[in-house]
C-alpha cells in the first residue's frame, strides 16, 4: 500500500515536471517567434526608413541643381520678403524607380534675402509608411567672382591705332599687358587724372608685366572666374560651336563660343542693366557697330575695328589690336551688376548646415 502511494506520488511529480517543462518550452517558442517577428518588423521599418532617407537625399541633390537652373522662377513674386510656395511635377511627389518618392520645399530663413536658401527634402518609402526629412542651406555665389579693376588686361602685345581708345574714368590704370604696347595715330588711353598717347606713355599703362605673361591658361582664367573653365563652359546659358552671330540681342547671361568668332554689322550683346559674360575659345574679331556690355574673355587673339565698343572690361590670353573708333570703356557698375546676376551665379552648399530629423 505504501509503495503504491509512493509510485502515485512519483508519477504525479513526473507529470507536473513534464507539464512545467512543456509550458516552459512553449513559452520559449512563443517568445522566440514573437522576438523573431519583432526583429522582422524592426528590420522592415529600418529598411523603409533607409529607403525614405535615400529618397530624401536624392531629392536634396536634385533640389540644388533645380534651384540653380530655375532660380528666377522659384524666387519670383515673393510675399513680404519670403519665397512663395513653389510646386510642380519636378519638385513634388516625384516617384523614383524603386517606388519611393520625394518632395522639395524652398524657403529663405531671412526675409528679403534670396541669396541664402533653405532646401527641405522629404522622402517617403514605396509603401508610404517610412518618412525622412533632411535640410540643407545653400548660398548664392558668382562664377564671375573677381571682376577686374581696369578696362584691359592682355597677356600678349597691345597695338592701338586710328582713334582707338581705352578709358578708365574711375581708376588710375587702363592697360595691363604681359608684353609691349604700341600706339599710333590718335589712339590714346584716358583716366580722370591723365593718360597715354602715341607720344607719351603715362603711369596708367603697365607693360611687360612678368606675372601676367607667365600665367598658364588656368591661372589666368582663375583671376576672374570660380570653378575652372570646364565648369563654366558646362553651365553657360548659351553655348555655340557654330552660328555664333545668334548672340546678338542676348542679355543677362553667360555665353561660351567654342570656336573663333567674328562679329560685325549692328550687333549688341548685353545691356547696362543686364550685362553678359562673353567667352570666346578662339580668336575674336569685332567690327562695324558692335557693342557689348559686360566682361569679354578671349582665349586667343582679339581684333577690334570700326565702331566696336566694349563697356565693362576685356581680358585676352593672346594679342590685342584696336583700330578705327574702337573703344574699351571700364565700367565697374556694369561688372558688379554682372557679378550679382542669377544667371551668372550658382547656389552651393553651406558647410555644416545639413541636418536630418
Amino acid at each position: 500500500m505504501i509503495n503504491s502511494v509512493l509510485r502515485m506520488e512519483r508519477g504525479a511529480a513526473t507529470l507536473l515536471l513534464t507539464v512545467v517543462m512543456l509550458l516552459t518550452a512553449t513559452l520559449i517558442v512563443l517568445f522566440a517567434a514573437s522576438y523573431s517577428l519583432m526583429q522582422q518588423k524592426i528590420g522592415a521599418n529600418q529598411y523603409r526608413n533607409q529607403k525614405a532617407y535615400e529618397a530624401a537625399e536624392a531629392g536634396l541633390e536634385f533640389g540644388i541643381v533645380y534651384l540653380n537652373q530655375n532660380s528666377a522662377t522659384i524666387l519670383a513674386n515673393p510675399v513680404l520678403g519670403k519665397i512663395p510656395n513653389f510646386s510642380n511635377s519636378s519638385t513634388t511627389n516625384v516617384i523614383l524607380g524603386n517606388g519611393c518618392q520625394y518632395s522639395i520645399v524652398y524657403s529663405n530663413p531671412i526675409a528679403f534675402n534670396y541669396q541664402l536658401i533653405l532646401i527641405t527634402s522629404t522622402g517617403t518609402s514605396a509603401d508610404g509608411t517610412g518618412t525622412k526629412v533632411i535640410q540643407q542651406l545653400v548660398q548664392f555665389g558668382s562664377s564671375f567672382d573677381n571682376p577686374p579693376t581696369n578696362p584691359m588686361t592682355i597677356q600678349g602685345s597691345v597695338t592701338l591705332s586710328g582713334n582707338a581708345q581705352v578709358n578708365n574714368l574711375t581708376g588710375s590704370t587702363t592697360v595691363i599687358t604681359g608684353s609691349s604696347l604700341s600706339m599710333s595715330g590718335n589712339a590714346d588711353t584716358n583716366t580722370a587724372t591723365g593718360g597715354s598717347n602715341a607720344g607719351h606713355t603715362g603711369s596708367d599703362v603697365q607693360t611687360n608685366v612678368a606675372s601676367v605673361a607667365s600665367m598658364n591658361s588656368a591661372a589666368f582664367f582663375a583671376q576672374y572666374f570660380a570653378g575652372g573653365s570646364a565648369a563654366l563652359k558646362n553651365s553657360a546659358n548659351y553655348y555655340y560651336t557654330s552660328n555664333y552671330a545668334n548672340a546678338n540681342g542676348i542679355t543677362g547671361a553667360s555665353i561660351w563660343v567654342d570656336q573663333s568668332a567674328s562679329y560685325g554689322g549692328n550687333t549688341t550683346i548685353g545691356s547696362s542693366l543686364s550685362p553678359v559674360v562673353l567667352i570666346v575659345n578662339g580668336n575674336l574679331s569685332v567690327s562695324g557697330n558692335f557693342t557689348v556690355y559686360g566682361f569679354v574673355y578671349v582665349i586667343g587673339n582679339f581684333t577690334s575695328s570700326g565702331n566696336a565698343v566694349v563697356n565693362g572690361s576685356l581680358a585676352v590670353t593672346g594679342t590685342m589690336t584696336g583700330s578705327g573708333n574702337d573703344q574699351t570703356n571700364f565700367n565697374s557698375t556694369i561688372l558688379n551688376t554682372l557679378k550679382q546676376l542669377p544667371s551668372i551665379g550658382y547656389y552651393g552648399r553651406v558647410g555644416g548646415s545639413w541636418k536630418d530629423f
